[in-house]
């Protein structure tokens, strides 16, 4: 959903910060924007289902794929200037997220069972 309405500069501020040196923190972002009352106003910000939008807009811009991931990651794997620990932890990776170790084991069937009822008459049943 694209936000339509201009912001002011303070509030682009709190985004910029809230989404980066504040770390998510909408009272840091507020104190980093430069506003007074950074709780209320960080609270208010937080609420603005404008503000909110912008932010979810950002967020999604910034999100990855898990494909993109993985070829990062496989990339550094495979990088001739990677240390061999990182590229066992790179490999260690893309192992998981292909499923190649199993952590738990999988048991999976059917299973029949009777139970036989002993001193009670079938037709109490």
């Amino acid at each position: 959903m694209a936000t339509n309405q201009r912001l002011t500069d303070k509030q682009e501020l709190w985004i910029s910060h809230y989404l980066g040196g504040a770390s998510l923190n909408a009272t840091e972002a507020a104190r980093m924007a430069g506003y007074k009352d950074c709780d209320s106003a960080g609270f208010t910000n937080r609420k603005n289902p404008i503000l909110r939008a912008r932010i979810d807009e950002e967020l999604r811009a910034r999100a990855a794929s898990s494909e993109v991931v993985l070829d990062a990651i496989a990339q550094l794997a495979f990088s001739p200037t990677i240390t061999p620990q990182d590229r066992i932890k790179a490999l260690e990776l893309l192992g998981k997220a292909h499923g190649l170790f199993t952590d738990r084991l999988d048991l999976s069937g059917s299973l029949t069972s009777t139970v036989e009822i002993v001193g009670v008459d079938p037709g109490d049943v």
